[in-house]
């Protein structure tokens, strides 16, 4: 057996023998015995010691608007880009954002901003035509989004008009 000094309901600290190892007045708080499987930090509830439940983790959302649009397409195209907000934690849609942007496509081989799509996005997830006229390699101008948005943008991949 062990003897426990409790304050305030849990074991403050355990001792074998709080006799012989400390000052006799300190010795006087370890005063209830114990089963030998007790830890500090316990709660005691004057005849049984339980552990206690693990503090609840909580885990920070990290959003991010993740546009997945096809790889390659022709000049004059409609095509569809699906937008999700995804948690990047469990890859999960992060419904809590909702919001319409207005995104400039650049071209890389130009360096021209030839046009402007809007993403209407609710509780995180959307779709939107896209026509891109111009033949290119477009990406996300990201700096240039509007309103700014309070999460990053993330393009699947680059869009290649042909």
């Amino acid at each position: 057996m062990k003897y426990a000094w409790i304050e305030n309901g849990r074991i403050r600290d355990l001792a074998e023998n709080p006799t012989e190892q400390f000052h006799p007045d300190i010795a006087s708080n370890y005063d209830t015995e114990v089963p030998d499987d007790v830890q500090n930090g316990w709660e005691w509830d004057g005849s049984v010691a339980t552990e206690p439940a693990p503090p609840e983790v909580s885990v920070t959302p990290n959003p991010v608007i993740r546009i997945t649009a096809p790889v390659s397409v022709a000049a004059g195209v409609a095509f569809d880009a699906i937008v999700n907000i995804i948690d990047l934690n469990d890859d999960s849609i992060f419904t809590e954002l909702s919001g319409t942007y207005y995104v400039p496509l650049k071209n890389s081989l130009t360096g021209d901003l030839d046009q402007i799509i809007t993403l209407n996005i609710v509780e995180g997830e959307g779709t939107t035509a896209i026509t891109i006229a111009s033949i290119g390699v477009y990406d996300i101008a990201e700096e240039l989004i509007r309103p700014k948005p309070t999460v990053r943008f993330e393009a699947n991949v680059d869009i290649v008009v042909i």
